[in-house]
């Protein structure tokens, strides 16, 4: 039975994603138990671009009205995708800590999801722009699914009655902006912005446990 539309896009993503070289490898790491939160930033951040190539490819195949419920299931999908990777991660650094803590998912931003897609489907723009937002509207919120986990990660444990640290790493060449918000600080004392990021963004966002407070 042939794919509808839907589904071939869909099935496109997926299997571009799991036939990547570069995030087989970084699955191959996280299986192992010795990736860490870059690892997991790399994936969050390869898979976005990765996402917002594929779907930009497709977008023009698609009526306007079915953009915007096909933008939320393919950030939806990713979400559990990168949500599965990190809590893998967490448990294999937690043990090694000696820790037991519960994973703390953010919440999916169903609204910003549905805010892309209806982007996608205004009739007053050329093509060409609604294909540059699909590719980057929708990378800038897969990578942001990981900013949004470090710092639910970071809150709970912090009040769980450990010392965290946040540290946002900037890309070579990266904008004058992104660069003055490079930094390593503790968890409560980062600037406000450290977890946002704009279009075309691939610094990355992590956090680490520290001692217990005293």
């Amino acid at each position: 039975m042939a794919m509808t539309p839907l589904q071939s896009v869909l099935w496109d993503v997926k299997q571009r994603i799991e036939n990547d070289k570069k995030l087989s490898k970084l699955r191959q790491k996280v299986n192992s138990g010795k990736a860490t939160y870059a690892d997991t930033a790399a994936y969050s951040t390869h898979v976005g671009n990765l996402l917002g190539d594929t779907f930009a490819q497709h977008i023009l195949s698609f009526s306007p009205e079915l953009r915007e419920a096909l933008t939320v299931e393919l950030l939806h999908d990713r979400y559990m995708d990168i949500n599965a990777i990190i809590d893998r991660v967490q448990r294999s650094m937690d043990e090694a800590q000696g820790l037991h803590l519960a994973p703390q998912h953010a919440p999916f931003y169903d609204d910003r999801a549905h805010q892309i897609g209806s982007a996608l489907a205004d009739p007053t723009v050329p093509d060409e722009t609604i294909k540059r937002r699909a590719r980057a509207a929708t990378a800038t919120a897969t990578k942001s699914m990981h900013d949004d986990r470090m710092k639910t990660e970071a809150k709970f444990r912090s009040r769980a009655g450990l010392k965290c640290f946040i540290t946002r790493k900037a890309v070579s060449g990266c904008c004058a902006w992104c660069t003055a918000m490079a930094g390593r600080f503790e968890y409560g004392e980062e600037p406000d912005d450290i977890y946002r990021r704009h279009d075309n963004c691939d610094c990355t966002v992590t956090f680490e446990n520290g001692r217990k407070r005293q």
